[in-house]
């Protein structure tokens, strides 16, 4: 394959999860604490919203105590956007309904930017992944636990689904330290229709489960190296219709 084309912007760092909705392109902007929204038709990038923590809650964050973060919107292509930092490790962004979603693993909940407001949407807890609306609560990656969790909005678990477990003697790099790599750290998250969903965990694997049974359906593996874990899923075509 060959690229088609590329872009870059001065509050563009350390990028994590992407989506697009419409003609935008969302992109999360962890070395900011910022989501850069890109117009694919005009080329462009068009705005920026900026989410960060005061320094004390960048060393109290531990504190069972959900803070809200500052909030400003910014234009990407000017010299008045944010400074570099990482306050709450924004790594995830989802786009629904007119809204846009933000999570990430130093936030503890999820926040919604609708008409240039910031609210909370629903809590979830510290060092999730992927998270998103779904069937009136809240889908993601409870990596901390090993597991896929449905959450209603104020972070109560109500179903889990486990991440596939592999033999110690099946795997790969299994001794280097666990902050480096470990299995079953689950990262990377699609959801199919109101029933089906798809995950990714490590050593590289891809995990098809359905919304009313806890067992996964399929899995597929790619490597038992436990350096390579899934980041990014998505369906293609993106056109699929409830089963």
């Amino acid at each position: 394959r060959h690229q088609l084309r590329s872009f870059r912007n001065p509050y563009l760092k350390h990028c994590h999860e992407i989506t697009i909705a419409g003609d935008s392109l969302y992109m999360t902007s962890t070395g900011f604490d910022s989501v850069l929204e890109y117009d694919l038709v005009g080329s462009r990038f068009v705005r920026g919203y900026c989410l960060r923590f005061h320094p004390v809650w960048r060393i109290r964050r531990k504190i069972p105590v959900r803070p809200r973060p500052s909030f400003r919107t910014f234009d990407p292509e000017s010299s008045d956007g944010p400074s570099p930092g990482d306050t709450c490790h924004i790594n995830n962004v989802h786009v629904e309904s007119g809204s846009v979603f933000v999570t990430g693993t130093g936030l503890a909940s999820m926040w919604r930017i609708r008409d240039g407001h910031l609210d909370r949407f629903a809590r979830i807890p510290y060092g999730s992944h992927n998270a998103r609306p779904y069937r009136g609560g809240i889908l993601l990656n409870h990596t901390r636990t090993d597991r896929i969790a449905f959450l209603d909005r104020r972070a109560r678990v109500e179903r889990t689904f486990p991440l596939p477990r592999y033999g110690m003697e099946d795997l790969r790099n299994a001794g280097i330290s666990s902050d480096q790599a470990r299995a079953a750290f689950g990262r990377g998250l699609a959801v199919v229709d109101s029933n089906f969903f798809v995950g990714g965990s490590s050593p590289a694997t891809v995990t098809l489960y359905r919304f009313d049974r806890q067992q996964p359906i399929t899995s597929i593996n790619i490597t038992m190296d436990v350096r390579n874990a899934v980041h990014g899923l998505e369906p293609w075509p993106s056109e699929v219709g409830d089963s």
